[in-house]
Formats: structure tokens, sequence, C-alpha cells
């Protein structure tokens, strides 16, 4: 029997009942009851099975292991049973390997979750780990390393792993690649199997492993289900190891390689940076050149570990973070960001591992910033001897006042204690009032703390709940404090003009000597090994060292000014005073959560020529928490006047927005961290419907914080339309265009194309480049008086913890805050034109209806010339409109989207089966159901009648590859595609009835977050109230519940409905609407001239931004009336009509029925049969 461990310490808002066990075997189980969950979901992690143990001749290897688990198992030999068994009942998986341990996990429906574990136990009792899939998952590892090549996060981290001592664990490979995972012939595939076992063998040992399962089943059942199967894994290594036999030479490399790893709560300080690693010559300055156009400034510091129970509960690290990245007035941030320096700030652990903690402080710089970096290390460091200092002060209070009872405690001490009382009243706080989240991401983090933490503290570790002002650390934040010095930092600079100083630098060091670093193998110019990427160490200049330390005085007035602002977090006003649930609220519904009830449709309480107010008082939750969102209706966010007095798409609209939103969340930054701290989140969005205002937390502040915010974007514009806000947010923003294709991966480059096409109004990011260098601060203003200078009209939902006399309140001071602009704007003028009486409804997205039987095929090449890979995103439209909900739509419409959805559900596992694990195109591997809403182009103009929309269905293929070019890529999917459908065809009734219940199932899984649920009521008002209540309904018009019926639909699909489904959007040549975007890597450059496949008919072919935009034009926007017509029927059509064919239908031949209506081109084959002429001949 299995020996019961402590309980975990709970939440007060978390409904489960936990069950942690110590199996015979020493695995740690914690068995988890749910009974709000609809999925089961289970985690193993295995401690000790980490990069860190990995032998360095093998590189890569511990990540190889946590792939070739999955590769069957001996009960399970089929290599893709496992992932079909999910997928086919609603499931999922994945895995991840970090420097010191390895998670797996899965979730499945609840009634197939029996079966699953034991499919899942199996991997670790006895795995396959077969030659065959050795050697094509190496492909993958190997892909999967290419596609991080592409990264600046992975490459910076590379540098970092370079600049660590080479005998310390951390500076290992951790993901490896095909050369050093070698299975280039038979011998080496065998070899590297045989090295896979051996790591299985010595790491995933019971002992290092625990398992936790979360689900609605009782955890009596939980148990029975987990440990006879997690009981049965063997430890091998214990077998082998006390003289059962002897160890292999892998076997013992393994064993050797394993010491290198650091054991956890060992308090061993081990660092792999130190000033030795570099000759002593601390500190110094590493450069690195980055893809994306950023500007980074990050000191970092070597500490102890403090990743222990002992510690994690008053981590140093944390508390010394809180002060260094503060934002608010006293901060170095808010110093630097008045003075124009910075534009983002953090502070926390780069690396946290058993033997060491690294550090940083994270600065994102303006231009003057840059040419200032070292002032602003000027400011941190002294602000680091101030927060120094206050210790060191407090510390020498606190013995003062404990040798002296009476003792008064001096005002060092009292603010920290006052600091560190903040953050635990708001870390309980936090802790008590948050429900459990999903199974699937609960189960893999409890797993490891399990681990590492033990069962009492899994939950709780962190929240800090035996802590109190006065446990205050004093002599561990003293010891961490005094490590923040220049002699223990090393500093990089992270941009383009960064990288170009060095290269000048260190060109004029050789052109006065070529010999300067003959010997020197620490500084100048260094290429990392694995990426190949170069980066810059040199030393810092030792005048510089002694202001940093203090030793040297600071002339320069700015700084001056700003080291006087320096100083300690002010008192958070933001933080919660009244947790008590509303008045108003029914008794039983103050007793804990009832996620189980439905919920109610927020309630219509204001309806005037102003707007609505929709309200609804949580009564699921029982959470002193609340959301509010206010939508003000404006066209201007992204249209303007055309000289006809029609609303039109403006990419200056759209850019001068963005623009504005940047300046004017720079300029809130300080006013509301504090609020961030107390639990409260904020946001102002520009949208095609107008600008968005929304708060979510504890409701006690909301009122308080959401008034500001909407008074001081509507009211207070001097404030943020600063210049030096706007040339901070034009850097950034150009910053980030400039370097977008050359930094962006070509799968992602990809959807860029198929969006570009297909939904973008703008001309992309050339055209946003323009727009944004002609803006001015003047162009903002401007962009501002036209916001209140036409009609507002709002929509506003307030629901949680909150009663609807607070929700009217808060409804009419924003009525009267808008109101009062759009009065004081030039005393009422329409700057719009547009006459300020009418009623009107700005409108959404759109999406672009592809012709029926036209196969479009867009070729472009990676500007990142770090790209090796190319991709395919094959985009499949309905060429019907889909399901929108209730009365909206027809039978047949939700009868299309209900097969839409599961067939996409059905498709994942064999996809990524075929294409990924048979075939090893590639690591990314993936198919998606995609739905997207389209407003008919009237109504984004209209002034006098409802939004109308339609909802699209379609299916999206990506596939990421270095193996083969983007055209053979699509061959193979199209392969596929053609036994998926044979596949269909064949699949029997039962089979299909497990998909469609396992999917609906998912589909009505009840929502658990208050914000989810804002969310969703919010969209829908902002997408039903027009067209509904406008048009003469109701409230109860509005399809609150609309995924009940699609549920319902998805039950209901037979064979029949999928076959014909997957017939016509996929398969059928002449009805399908399809979109393929190649984008060729250095691997297989873009030929000059592409040649489209036998095997495609009806192919447009399209090599540029150009040919797309033309495309464009041909293209209507989609709408609800149906386009079936295919293409081959226009064009025999045409030849069977006549002869010869005019100019102007041949034009009407060449751009298709997306650039004339049907009644255009009717006329013309009426006027042709007349023999009229239009045109030359």
């Amino acid at each position: 029997m299995p020996s019961p461990l402590p309980q975990p310490v709970q939440g007060k808002s978390d409904w489960r009942s936990y069950r942690p066990l110590l199996l015979n075997n020493n695995i740690q189980a914690l068995l988890v009851h749910d009974d709000k969950a609809v999925l089961t979901a289970c985690s193993v992690c295995v401690n000790d099975a980490g990069a860190s143990n990995d032998p360095r001749s093998l590189s890569g290897l511990a990540h190889f292991v946590e792939h070739m688990v999955f590769y069957g198992s001996k009960k399970y030999p089929v290599e893709n049973y496992y992932k079909r068994y999910l997928a086919t009942h609603g499931g999922r998986s994945n895995a991840s390997t970090s420097m010191d341990c390895a998670t797996f996990k899965f979730e499945v429906m609840q009634e197939h979750a029996e079966e699953a574990v034991d499919i899942f136990a199996q991997f670790f009792v006895d795995p396959l780990m077969t030659e065959s899939g050795t050697g094509r998952e190496v492909q993958a590892v190997n892909s999967e390393n290419s596609k991080n090549m592409a990264t600046d996060a992975r490459r910076r981290l590379q540098i970092l792993k370079a600049l660590a001592d080479q005998d310390h664990h951390f500076s290992k490979f951790s993901t490896g690649n095909k050369e050093t995972l070698p299975t280039t012939n038979d011998e080496e595939t065998r070899q590297l199997r045989e090295a896979l076992l051996a790591f299985h063998k010595r790491h995933y040992r019971p002992k290092n492993m625990s398992v936790v399962i979360v689900g609605p089943q009782p955890v009596d059942t939980l148990q029975e289900w987990i440990v006879p199967r997690f009981e049965s894994i063997p430890d091998r290594y214990e077998f082998l190891k006390n003289g059962a036999g002897e160890f292999s030479d892998i076997e013992q490399l393994i064993a050797d390689s394993a010491k290198d790893a650091p054991k956890a709560n060992s308090g061993v300080f081990h660092p792999a940076f130190r000033p030795g690693v570099q000759g002593g010559k601390w500190p110094v300055q590493l450069t690195t050149r980055p893809l994306n156009a950023s500007r980074l400034l990050t000191l970092y510091f070597p500490v102890p570990p403090v990743d222990s129970a002992e510690i994690r509960d008053h981590c140093p690290v944390s508390f010394l973070g809180h002060l260094f990245g503060h934002e608010g007035k006293g901060s170095p941030f808010a110093a630097m960001q008045d003075a124009g320096l910075v534009t983002g700030l953090s502070t926390g652990a780069k690396v946290s591992a058993h033997d060491q903690t690294l550090m940083q402080i994270n600065i994102s710089l303006t231009p003057k910033g840059e040419e200032r970096w070292k002032d602003v290390v000027s400011v941190l460091f002294a602000h680091i001897r101030i927060v120094q200092e206050t210790i060191d002060a407090a510390a020498a209070g606190h013995v003062a006042s404990s040798d002296d009872n009476n003792g008064e405690k001096n005002a060092a001490l009292l603010d920290l204690e006052r600091i560190y009382d903040e953050i635990l009243h708001l870390k309980r706080t936090d802790f008590d009032m948050s429900l459990p989240g999903s199974p699937f991401g609960t189960a893999p983090p409890l797993s490891r703390s399990l681990l590492q933490y033990g069962s009492e503290k899994c939950i709780s570790i962190g929240s800090s709940l035996d802590e109190t002002k006065e446990t205050l650390p004093l002599e561990l934040l003293k010891d961490f404090a005094s490590r923040l010095t220049p002699s223990n930092f090393f500093i990089e600079r992270c941009s383009q003009v960064a990288w170009d100083e060095a290269m000048e630098r260190e060109n004029k060091l050789l052109e006065a000597n070529s010999d300067a670093r003959a010997d020197d193998d620490i500084f100048g110019v260094q290429k990392e090994k694995w990426y190949g990427v170069e980066y810059h160490l040199d030393s810092v200049d030792d005048g510089d060292v002694a202001i940093w330390e203090g030793n040297a005085a600071v002339e320069d007035e700015e700084v001056q000014q700003m080291l006087s602002k320096l100083d300690l977090p002010a008192p958070n006003i933001y933080i919660p005073e009244n947790m008590e649930l509303c008045d108003e609220l029914p008794e039983e519904a103050k007793q804990g959560p009832r996620i189980e009830k439905p919920i109610d449709a927020p309630k219509l309480v204001i309806q005037n020529d102003h707007g609505r107010l929709w309200h609804r008082l949580d009564d699921r939750y029982a959470l002193p928490k609340a959301s509010l969102s206010l939508l003000l209706k404006c066209r201007p966010t992204e249209h303007s006047l055309n000289e006809d007095g029609v609303w039109q798409f403006d990419p200056d609209a759209v850019n001068t927005m963005n623009l504005l939103m940047q300046c004017f969340y720079d300029a809130k930054a300080q006013d509301t961290y504090d609020a961030d701290l107390a639990g409260l989140a904020w946001d102002v969005k520009s949208t095609t419907q107008g600008i968005v205002v929304s708060c979510g937390g504890y409701s006690d502040k909301i009122p308080i914080l959401a008034s500001k915010i909407l008074t001081d974007f509507v009211e207070n514009s001097d404030q943020y339309l600063s210049e030096q806000y706007f040339q901070s947010a034009k850097d950034r923003t150009m910053r980030k265009l400039k370097s977008y294709l050359s930094s962006t991966r070509s799968d992602d480059l990809a959807k860029y194309y198929t969006h570009f096409l297909t939904r973008m109004r703008s001309e992309g990011v050339d055209e946003s480049i323009a727009c944004t260098e002609k803006a001015s601060l003047s162009t903002l203003k401007n962009q501002h008086a036209r916001l209140f200078s036409d009609r507002i009209q709002m929509e506003c939902l307030y629901t949680g913890n909150v009663s609807e006399e607070v929700a009217k309140k808060f409804f009419l001071h924003a009525t009267d805050v808008v109101q009062s602009r759009l009065s004081a704007n030039s005393n009422g003028a329409d700057l719009n034109g547009n006459g300020k009486n009418k009623k009107w409804y700005p409108g959404g997205a759109i999406e672009r209806r592809l012709n029926p039987g036209e196969d479009i095929h867009m070729h472009f090449p990676s500007e990142n010339s770090e790209e090796q890979n190319g991709a395919v995103v094959m985009k499949f439209q309905s060429t019907t409109p889909g399901f929108k909900a209730g009365k909206l739509s027809s039978e047949k419409a939700i009868k299309q989207s209900a097969a839409i959805r599961l067939i996409c559900g059905m498709l994942r596992e064999p996809f990524f089966n075929e294409l990924r694990t048979k075939q090893q195109l590639g690591y990314i591997v993936s198919s998606s159901y995609e739905m997207s809403v389209s407003n008919s182009e009237d109504s984004l103009m209209a002034d006098d009648h409802a939004l109308d929309f339609a909802v699209i269905d379609g299916i999206t293929m990506k596939v990421l590859s270095q193996k083969v070019p983007p055209d053979e890529i699509c061959e193979r999917v199209d392969e596929f595609l053609l036994k998926f459908g044979e596949m269909l065809e064949a699949m029997p009734e039962s089979e299909i009835k497990i998909h469609s219940d396992s999917l609906s199932k998912k589909m009505l899984k009840p929502i658990k977050s208050l914000y989810a649920e804002a969310g969703v009521h919010f969209a829908k008002i902002k997408r039903y109230a027009p067209e509904v209540i406008d048009s003469g309904g109701s409230p109860d018009d509005i399809p609150w519940d609309s995924i009940n019926d699609l549920a319902a639909a998805v039950r209901s699909i037979e064979r029949k409905d999928l076959v014909e489904a997957w017939e016509t959007l996929v398969i059928n040549k002449d009805k399908r609407a399809r979109l393929v975007s190649h984008v060729y890597g250095s691997k297989f450059p873009k030929p000059k001239v592409v040649k489209p496949s036998k095997n495609y008919e009806n192919v447009v072919q399209m090599n540029s931004l150009r040919d797309l935009i033309e495309k464009r034009r041909e293209l209507q926007v989609y709408d609800n009336n149906i386009s079936t017509r295919p293409m081959s029927f226009w064009r025999s059509s045409l030849r069977k009509l006549y002869k010869p064919v005019s100019p102007g239908l041949k034009m009407t031949m060449a751009v298709g029925v997306g650039a004339l209506s049907v009644g255009v081109l009717v006329k013309t084959f009426l006027e042709n049969r007349g023999g009229k002429k239009s045109g030359k001949d």
C-alpha cells in the first residue's frame, strides 16, 4: 500500500480535494479531485533528467529522450497510438525538457481517461525507443533547433552559455541537432539508441519521479488508476548498480555525466558566471547584434541559488527585484523615463538553478538612452547603493530595537517592513482569491513543485503564508544586496548601434596594432559554437567603473537631477480594502464558487442616445473581483471621410492611433504601476469599432482606476501627447516595422502574406513605415480631436462583484466625460463633416472572399538572414457563410460549421503523424480550424442601418521545414489530403460518434473565469447588439448561449456530412477556394521562376506585393451572399457563348467574379450575345 503524505495547504477559493501519496517504489503522487472539470489531465515530472545531465559528446540527449519516450511501449507498440487515442477522445499532449528535469503531460475527456493513463504510464514502465524511430526523430530535434536559431531570445541565450564557465553544466547545448546526435548510418543509430536507453535507465527512476492527476473522478478512482500502473515502474539503474550487471561504456558515460548536474536544495553556490572565467577582468561589456531592431541594456549579477524550500517564501531576489523594478515615483525607471532615456525596465532571475541565480536588470532604451547608456548604468547603481544603505541601516536598527525591548525601529527598518508587508498582503490575497485553473494547466507545475518542495507546500510555495513583516530576512537581503556591485557584474548591450560601435572600436584597435588580439581568447569578436552567432566582449573603462562604484563624482547636471529623484516605493494606494461580496448577492451565492451553475446573460439596464449599459452581478465565483469593458464607438480610429463624404479605410488613421496609444501607455506607466501590483489590470486599445477601455481585478478599486484611465484619455491629452512620448513611440514603432520582415520566422511570414491578401486593408509593413515616418505630434493631436468630433455611442459591460447602482454610477460618469469632451471640442464643430445626429454603426474586421475553383499560390523569399527553414501555410476558405447564431443562421450553415469543426479535430493527429512523425518534414506541422468574421462593406460606411457580418469557416495547414522546398511540401500536403478523404469515407459511424461526442463536450466545458465569461459576453454585445436590438429585437434575442446549438449540431454529424464538407471545402478543385503561401528559407531559396505543378489546375501565381494588391482589388468582401459557382462554370460558359470575346469580357475573365458583381457580368454576356461591341477588337 502507498503511504500518505502531508496534505497540501490550499487557498480559500480552491474547491478541489487532494490526496498525496508515496508509492512503494518512491514515486510521489498527487491525486486531485475537481468535480467541476470535464477533462482529466495527468503529468509526470522526472527530476535529474534535464540537459545538465547530458554527456558533452551527446549534446541534447536529455531533450531527445523526451521526444523518444512517446515512440511506443512494449504494451502499446504502435508509434502514434497514444496521440491518436488522445485526438479521438478530445485530448492533447506535450512535453518539455529544462536543464534539470523533463515534464510530460496530457489531457483527455474524463470517460476515456483510464486507458490514457495506462498508455501514458507504459512510456515509463517499458518504452521501446525503436531504432527506426530514433533515426527519424533526430530530424525533428534538428528542425526544432533550426527554428530556434532564427529567434533573438535563443541566440542571446546561446551567447550567455558561451560566456559561462565551459565546465559548468549551464554551458551545455541543451537542444541538440543532427551533428550532436548522429544517425548517418546504422551503427550510429544503434549507438544513439543505446545512449537513449542508458539515459532513461539512469535518470527515469521512480525516486526521481512524481505523477499528478487532476480530474472529476473521485480520488479513490484516481488512486485505483495511478497506484498499480506507476508502482510497476522499475528502478533498472538500482538493479544494475547493485551488481546485477556491468556498466557498458555508454552507461558509464551517462553515469559520469550526471555528476555535472547540481542537486536540489543542496545550498551549494557554484556560479557559471564569475570574474575568473574572463581572467578576473570584471566588469566586462558584452555586445550582441539582434535580428529585431532592439535597443536593450542588461545588467547581470551572479548571486546564490534561491529555489530551495527554505528560501523561496522570502526570496531576496524577488524583494530586491520589486525595489529595482518598481515604476512609480522615486524609482530609477521614473527618473530615467522623465529624462527621456528609457521606455521599460524589468528585473528578476534570468537563470535560476539549484546551484546559482543570475539576476538581471533589463532596460529598453530610447535613442537618447542609447547614446547615454553609461548614465543609465550610473542611475541604476546609485539606486542600488540607496537600497544597500537602507538595508544596512535597517539591519542595524533591527539589532538595536531587539537589544532594547522598548527601542523604536528606525526609519529604514519601518520603510522596508512596510514594503515587505504590502508584498505579503498581496501574495496572500492572490493565493486565497484565485480559482483553480484548468487540469491541463495545473498538473505540470504541480508535478514539478511536488518533487522540489514536497506535498505540503507544493501549492502554496512562493505565497509566503508563514511570513510577516517581523520575519523580513534582513541578513539574507544584506548578503544578496552586497553582491550587486560593479566588480560582480557584466553588462550586455543588444542593438545594431552598439554592435557598430563595438566594431569601430575593434577596427581601430587592430589598425593600431594588428597583433592586439593575437593571444586574447577572451576579448574581441567571438563566435558561439552551436549557432555560429558572433558577439563582442570588451573591458569597461576604469573611469566609468569608478562612477558606478560611487568613488567618483557625477558632474552631469541631468544625471544629478535624476539621482535626486531616487527613493523607495511609496505606499500603494490601490491595495484593496473592502473584500466583501456585494450586498445584493443571494446568500447561497456567497458560500463559495458555483461553476456548475449556468451563466445568466447580462441585463440591459440603461439604453439612451449615448449608448447602453449592460450589467451582471456575478453569482458563480464568490470572489471580490469585477470586469469592466467600455467601447466608445467612433469611426475615425481607422476611417476618414473622402471628398465625396464617404467613410473609407485610412492607413494614416490606423498608424496614428497606434502611436497615440503608445504615448498614453508610456504616460500612465508610473501612475498605474501600483495598480498592477495590487491585482488590477487596465487596457485602452484602438479597434475598427472605436476605443475600448477595460479594467479588471479586485472590485473595490476598479471604479477609481477606470474613471482615472477614461478621464485622462479623453480630457487630459496634453499629459501624454508630448514631444518626448511621441518621439519614443515613433522610434519603437519604426524599429519594429523596419525589422519585422528580416526577423520573422518563415511560417509566421507565410501567415503574414495570407492575411495581407485576405484580411489586411493596408498595404502592409511598407505602408505602415511610410505612414509612421510622416507622422508628427500635431498629427496625433489632430487625430485625438477627430475622435471626439464625431458621434460617439457607448457599449458598456460591468460584471462581477458590482451592484447595479455602482455600474449605473460609472456609466453616467463615463457619459458625462465623453459628452463634455464632445461639447467642448471646437464648440461642437463637426470636424469629420458627417453630421452628429445620425445613427451609425462602425464596422469590424473584414475578410475577402476567395474565388471558388481558384488556387492562389503566393511565393516569397524569407528576408531573415538566419532562417534556414521554408514554410507553407495552406488556407481553405468555405465558399458559403458559416453559423452565426440561433435565428440568424440557417440549418445548412450550422451543419457546415459543425462538420468543419469536427473535421479539424479529426485531422490534426493523422496530419502530424504522417508529415511530422513518419516523413519528418519539420518540427512544426499543424492543422487548425479557423473561424473569422467579415463585416459587410456597406455597413462599415453606413449611417443609418445595422451592422451586418458573415462568419467564415476554414481550415489552415502549416508546415515549417528545411528538408524539402516549399513546393514539395505543398505536394506532400495534397497527397495527405487525398488519403484523409479516403479515410473519412471509410470511417465507421461509431468512430465518428466518438469524435463528435468528445468535441461537443469540450465545447460545453463550463467557463471557470470571470474575465473569460466577461470576454464572451462583451464580444456578443459588440457583435450582435447592433444587428439585434437596433433592428427592433430585445436583449433576449442576442444568442448568449449559441455554443449549445453548435455543440448539438456537432453531436448530430454523420459520415455523409463530413464527406460532403471535405469534398466541397478541400478536394473539389472546381468548388474549393484555396490560398497557399510559400516562403523560402536559405536551405531552398526561392527560384527565379516558380513553375506551377502539373497537379494543379486554375493556379494563380503571385510573386510580389504588387500582385497581391492587384488581386485584393478583384476580391469582394465576404458577405452573407452565397457564392458557389465554380470558376470552371464561368470559363466554360464564356467559351460556349462568345466568339470572339470582347476586351471588356477578357478583362472580366481575367479578374474573375470578385471584381464585378454578378449582375455586371451577366450584362456583359447579354451585350456580347446581341452583337454589341464594347471597346475595340
